[in-house]
């Protein structure tokens, strides 16, 4: 049989909180002190927000940060991105990014994915043709060389 003091220690420690596991990605950053001298400085908080995205085990959006280039437009940071899938991504670290941003440097900004415009590279010369002819079009002395020594391929 327990005592009345012993019951009531019991309760009091059932009635303590017990600490709840939080789900990844939700873990407080802890922000620098806000001072009013500090200045906005777009790069650095970005690239903060990734390392610490790559400490919550996001290696791929941590990456996606860390290439993208923000551009500060008035209230709004636009980034392009590669194709919907890393747009995907920034959507989903866009809410931690924001708050993250409102806690460095209490600014209420927007942020802005877009898709860019494919590019594909340069085709490389890849038969003995193409080849020829790359070298021919990047010095025409090959061009020359080759006509009065009347050189073909096979």
């Amino acid at each position: 049989m327990l005592s009345y003091e012993d019951f009531r220690k019991q309760q009091d420690f059932q009635k303590q909180p017990t600490p709840i596991a939080e789900e990844p990605g939700t873990e407080p950053i802890t922000p620098e002190p806000v001072s009013e001298n500090r200045p906005f400085n777009l790069h650095n908080c970005w690239q903060e927000f990734a390392v610490h995205l790559n400490k919550l085990g996001k290696p791929a959006e941590a990456i996606l940060m860390k290439d993208a280039t923000p551009q500060l437009d008035g209230d709004v940071i636009r980034i392009e991105v590669a194709g919907s899938h890393q747009r995907d991504m920034m959507d989903q670290v866009r809410p931690l990014l924001l708050e993250h941003i409102r806690q460095q440097f209490k600014k209420y900004l927007t942020l802005e994915v877009s898709i860019g415009v494919y590019t594909p590279a340069e085709l490389k010369p890849y038969t003995d043709k193409e080849k020829l002819n790359a070298m021919m079009q990047q010095n025409p002395l090959i061009r020359e060389m080759v006509e009065r020594l009347k050189l073909r391929l096979r």
